[in-house]
Protein backbone atom coordinates (compact mmCIF):
# COMPACT_ATOMS: atom_id res chain seq x y z
CA UNK A 1 0.00 0.00 0.00
CA UNK A 2 1.44 3.49 -0.90
CA UNK A 3 0.92 6.30 1.30
CA UNK A 4 -1.25 8.05 -1.69
CA UNK A 5 -3.35 5.81 -1.21
CA UNK A 6 -4.98 7.39 1.78
CA UNK A 7 -5.38 10.67 0.30
CA UNK A 8 -7.45 8.91 -2.91
CA UNK A 9 -9.37 6.82 -0.41
CA UNK A 10 -9.82 9.58 1.75
CA UNK A 11 -11.29 11.87 -1.35
CA UNK A 12 -13.68 8.37 -2.34
CA UNK A 13 -15.21 8.59 1.31
CA UNK A 14 -15.86 12.51 1.28
CA UNK A 15 -17.91 12.02 -2.08
CA UNK A 16 -19.88 9.61 -0.87
CA UNK A 17 -20.87 11.42 2.24
CA UNK A 18 -21.50 14.47 0.15
CA UNK A 19 -23.39 12.27 -2.35
CA UNK A 20 -25.18 10.79 0.73
CA UNK A 21 -25.96 13.85 2.23
CA UNK A 22 -27.03 15.73 -0.84
CA UNK A 23 -29.80 12.47 -1.53
CA UNK A 24 -31.65 14.33 1.83
CA UNK A 25 -32.96 17.81 1.20
CA UNK A 26 -35.08 17.93 4.09
CA UNK A 27 -33.39 17.49 7.62
CA UNK A 28 -35.08 14.27 8.14
CA UNK A 29 -32.23 11.32 7.64
CA UNK A 30 -32.52 7.81 9.10
CA UNK A 31 -30.35 7.75 12.17
CA UNK A 32 -28.54 4.81 11.04
CA UNK A 33 -27.84 7.21 7.96
CA UNK A 34 -26.23 9.72 10.18
CA UNK A 35 -24.41 6.87 11.96
CA UNK A 36 -22.59 5.79 8.60
CA UNK A 37 -21.54 9.27 7.88
CA UNK A 38 -20.20 9.79 10.86
CA UNK A 39 -18.65 6.38 10.18
CA UNK A 40 -17.10 7.98 6.98
CA UNK A 41 -16.06 10.65 8.76
CA UNK A 42 -13.05 9.68 10.38
CA UNK A 43 -11.79 7.59 7.27
CA UNK A 44 -11.93 11.08 5.76
CA UNK A 45 -9.59 12.49 8.07
CA UNK A 46 -7.67 9.23 8.90
CA UNK A 47 -6.59 9.05 4.75
CA UNK A 48 -5.68 12.68 4.92
CA UNK A 49 -3.41 12.60 7.67
CA UNK A 50 -2.08 9.14 7.11
CA UNK A 51 -0.72 11.02 3.31
CA UNK A 52 -0.12 14.15 5.06
CA UNK A 53 2.52 12.58 7.47
CA UNK A 54 4.00 10.53 5.04
CA UNK A 55 4.52 13.20 2.65
CA UNK A 56 5.86 15.31 4.92
CA UNK A 57 8.21 13.61 6.30
CA UNK A 58 9.63 12.27 3.14
CA UNK A 59 8.50 8.57 2.45
CA UNK A 60 9.25 7.46 -1.00
CA UNK A 61 6.47 7.90 -3.03
CA UNK A 62 6.64 4.23 -4.52
CA UNK A 63 7.74 2.29 -1.49
CA UNK A 64 5.02 0.36 0.27
CA UNK A 65 4.15 1.69 4.30
CA UNK A 66 4.01 -1.62 5.14
CA UNK A 67 7.68 -1.66 4.97
CA UNK A 68 9.60 -0.91 8.04
CA UNK A 69 12.22 1.88 8.16
CA UNK A 70 13.73 2.20 11.29
CA UNK A 71 14.41 6.22 10.93
CA UNK A 72 11.17 6.73 9.70
CA UNK A 73 9.89 5.30 12.78
CA UNK A 74 12.36 7.20 14.86
CA UNK A 75 12.20 10.68 13.35
CA UNK A 76 8.03 10.23 13.73
CA UNK A 77 6.81 7.45 16.29
CA UNK A 78 5.02 6.18 13.43
CA UNK A 79 5.23 2.81 11.93
CA UNK A 80 1.81 0.64 10.18
CA UNK A 81 2.26 -2.13 12.52
CA UNK A 82 1.95 -2.81 16.47
CA UNK A 83 5.78 -2.90 17.47
CA UNK A 84 6.96 -6.71 17.50
CA UNK A 85 7.88 -9.13 15.09
CA UNK A 86 6.32 -8.63 11.39
CA UNK A 87 8.17 -10.32 8.37
CA UNK A 88 9.40 -8.05 5.86
CA UNK A 89 9.07 -8.37 1.74
CA UNK A 90 11.90 -10.99 2.06
CA UNK A 91 10.20 -13.26 4.39
CA UNK A 92 12.71 -12.17 6.96
CA UNK A 93 11.95 -11.35 10.67
CA UNK A 94 12.20 -8.12 11.52
CA UNK A 95 11.29 -6.40 14.81
CA UNK A 96 9.50 -3.41 14.50
CA UNK A 97 10.42 -0.75 17.96
CA UNK A 98 10.12 2.83 18.27
CA UNK A 99 6.38 3.23 16.99
CA UNK A 100 3.96 5.63 19.52
CA UNK A 101 1.49 5.52 16.64
CA UNK A 102 0.79 2.65 14.32
CA UNK A 103 -1.82 3.00 11.59
CA UNK A 104 -3.52 0.04 11.69
CA UNK A 105 -4.77 1.19 15.07
CA UNK A 106 -7.04 3.45 13.01
CA UNK A 107 -5.84 5.90 15.89
CA UNK A 108 -5.81 9.62 14.17
CA UNK A 109 -6.64 11.35 16.94
CA UNK A 110 -3.48 10.10 18.42
CA UNK A 111 -0.78 10.80 15.44
CA UNK A 112 -2.33 13.56 13.86
CA UNK A 113 0.01 15.69 16.20
CA UNK A 114 2.32 14.96 14.12
CA UNK A 115 1.38 17.47 11.40
CA UNK A 116 1.15 20.25 14.35
CA UNK A 117 3.94 21.10 13.56
CA UNK A 118 3.93 21.16 9.81
CA UNK A 119 0.64 23.07 9.50
CA UNK A 120 1.24 25.17 12.42
CA UNK A 121 -0.64 28.69 11.89
CA UNK A 122 -2.61 26.94 8.96
CA UNK A 123 -6.13 27.80 10.93
CA UNK A 124 -6.75 23.74 9.45
CA UNK A 125 -9.49 22.46 12.00
CA UNK A 126 -7.87 19.49 13.91
CA UNK A 127 -4.96 19.40 12.23
CA UNK A 128 -3.37 22.99 13.47
CA UNK A 129 -3.39 23.34 17.25
CA UNK A 130 -3.64 27.07 17.46
CA UNK A 131 -7.00 26.70 15.31
CA UNK A 132 -10.36 27.27 16.18
CA UNK A 133 -13.11 24.44 16.06
CA UNK A 134 -16.37 24.14 17.18
CA UNK A 135 -16.34 22.20 19.93
CA UNK A 136 -19.41 19.96 18.42
CA UNK A 137 -17.35 19.48 16.09
CA UNK A 138 -14.07 18.45 17.75
CA UNK A 139 -16.61 16.05 20.07
CA UNK A 140 -17.81 14.48 16.86
CA UNK A 141 -14.06 13.61 15.52
CA UNK A 142 -12.66 12.67 19.20
CA UNK A 143 -16.00 10.18 19.37
CA UNK A 144 -14.44 8.35 16.55
CA UNK A 145 -13.54 4.45 16.52
CA UNK A 146 -13.39 2.27 14.01
CA UNK A 147 -15.88 -0.13 15.84
CA UNK A 148 -18.50 3.32 15.43
CA UNK A 149 -20.89 1.41 12.93
CA UNK A 150 -21.28 -1.37 15.26
CA UNK A 151 -22.03 0.88 18.96
CA UNK A 152 -25.36 1.94 17.17
CA UNK A 153 -27.39 3.41 20.06
CA UNK A 154 -24.66 3.39 22.98
CA UNK A 155 -22.92 6.67 21.66
CA UNK A 156 -25.03 10.03 21.40
CA UNK A 157 -27.25 10.58 18.64
CA UNK A 158 -26.36 13.40 16.57
CA UNK A 159 -28.92 15.49 14.40
CA UNK A 160 -28.29 16.10 10.52
CA UNK A 161 -26.72 19.54 11.26
CA UNK A 162 -24.08 18.37 13.73
CA UNK A 163 -22.97 15.42 11.03
CA UNK A 164 -23.29 17.79 7.83
CA UNK A 165 -20.75 20.53 9.77
CA UNK A 166 -19.31 17.76 10.34
CA UNK A 167 -18.84 16.92 6.79
CA UNK A 168 -17.95 19.74 5.67
CA UNK A 169 -15.29 20.26 8.59
CA UNK A 170 -13.89 17.19 6.88
CA UNK A 171 -14.12 18.54 2.99
CA UNK A 172 -12.10 21.85 4.53
CA UNK A 173 -9.73 19.66 6.37
CA UNK A 174 -8.88 17.42 3.15
CA UNK A 175 -8.92 20.49 0.39
CA UNK A 176 -6.31 22.80 3.11
CA UNK A 177 -4.20 19.44 3.92
CA UNK A 178 -4.07 18.76 -0.04
CA UNK A 179 -3.56 22.23 -0.77
CA UNK A 180 -0.67 22.53 1.66
CA UNK A 181 1.40 19.64 1.90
Amino acid sequence: MKYRDYKINAKKHLDACLSILNTYSDNIVPESVLRELHYLSGYIIEGICVYAIYKHYEWEEDRDIKEYDEDFTRETGLDYYKNGNRLDRDNDRVIRTGAQYYITSHGFNQYVELLDVPFQGTNIPYIDASSTVDDSIVDLINEWKPDLRYRYGSLNRHTKEEIDQLIKACEFIYNQVSQKI
